[in-house]
């Protein structure tokens, strides 16, 4: 890979380690979302992993995957790959980890249930 090549590729991460979940404050990378991203010439495949296969927000996913490339060089082709496999808790980052907890997806992680303004483990689900 070329100098030139390798700066386009980091100046793609960089963009796209900034895209968040549409439906909660975290970025796709911290999620465990974001798998991978490929630059070939002026193709850019990049590689998702929905939290569950129906998820609602895979074509905002989309559009703002291709938004982030198309920041960097609007000449790109952007491909979005699905991989339809189980989403994995071990795939979140430290940083995503503490932003789900943060906003009250504790028990997603095996965490203690926690209230989200105090942080005190004595609640009760009304569910």
């Amino acid at each position: 890979m070329t100098d030139a090549a390798a700066a386009a590729t980091c100046a793609l991460e960089a963009a796209l380690a900034k895209v968040e979940d549409p439906e909660i404050p975290v970025t796709l990378l911290d999620l465990g979302v974001l798998r991978g991203v490929t630059v070939d010439g002026t193709r850019v495949l990049v590689q998702l992993r929905p939290t569950r296969l129906g998820c609602p927000g895979r074509n905002n996913m989309e559009r703002d995957v291709a938004a982030a490339v198309k920041a960097v060089d609007p000449s790109l082709t952007v491909e979005v790959d699905w991989e339809l496999l189980p989403w994995r808790e071990q795939d979140v980052t430290p940083a995503g980890k503490a932003a789900l907890e943060e906003i009250g997806y504790a028990l997603l992680l095996g965490s203690p249930a926690r209230c989200p303004y105090c942080a005190s483990e004595d609640v009760r689900s009304d569910g």
